[in-house]
């Protein structure tokens, strides 16, 4: 009975070793590049520099970084990227495929410096109608700026559901009368930054900026991931 217990003893120390030689191959390959799923060199200057990095440095090279400042209804707007074509594929694939994998990837060689710029400030996500969040199974906006491990206040909603990609340029200007805002009481006095995905027309931030003003906060910016280029008006002959 004891050389029974003893075999079976020994069977479990080598099938746990078993298990655990054969895991540690798969344990080094999850450090890979969200976007084209390559390993991280263990020696590159980005793996170095983040403890455990989702994106790569040649992928995030192709979105472009811009960091460009623009007034906006009094507040100050900082556009982090260019809205180019990989930008486009990352957010949609994030967004519109529900890849909540990828949220990490927006902000992640910014962290520090937008916790830095922004210090002290409280994060108010634009809205999405509850039927698309419930859909997809997350906030979008929420779970792309949560990452910053900064204070995030959800008081705005859409009561009708409104996507607006389809509609026109001018017909988004029109959202001023379905986005509202809940408990704004809290906002009067404090640091506040408005977040949003893509600036389009708008007339998102704009409504957000004026519900927000109403609470009279102590500051207010705005910070989104993208701009998009705003339509040339069109020059009739005259």
């Amino acid at each position: 009975m004891t050389l029974v217990k003893e075999k079976l003893s020994f069977l479990r120390t080598r099938l746990a070793q078993a298990w655990k030689k054969l895991g540690e191959p798969l344990l080094a390959k999850t450090n890979i590049c969200k976007i084209c799923f390559k390993e991280f060199g263990c020696q590159s200057f980005h793996s170095l520099l983040k403890n455990k990095p989702t994106i790569c440095e040649e992928c995030f090279s192709k979105f472009h970084p811009i960091f460009k400042q623009y007034n906006f209804e009094g507040c100050s707007l900082l556009v982090l990227y260019e809205y180019n074509e990989m930008f486009q594929q990352c957010l949609y694939q994030f967004k519109g495929c529900y890849d909540i994998e990828l949220s990490s990837i927006f902000l992640e060689n910014y962290l520090d410096y937008i916790k830095i710029k922004f210090k002290n400030y409280i994060l108010v996500p634009a809205p999405s109608h509850i039927s698309h969040d419930e859909k997809r199974g997350f906030n979008h906006v929420i779970t792309i700026f949560k990452n910053l491990n900064m204070p995030i206040v959800s008081c705005f909603f859409k009561e009708k559901d409104m996507k607006q990609s389809s509609l026109s340029f001018s017909e988004r200007k029109n959202i001023k009368n379905i986005i509202k805002i809940h408990d704004g009481a809290y906002l009067k006095g404090k640091n506040i930054l408005l977040v949003d995905d893509v600036f389009t027309s708008g007339s998102t931030i704009r409504t957000m900026i004026n519900l927000v003003n109403e609470f009279h906060p102590k500051k207010l910016k705005v910070l989104v991931l993208s701009k998009t280029a705003q339509p040339k008006q069109k020059h009739h002959n005259t």
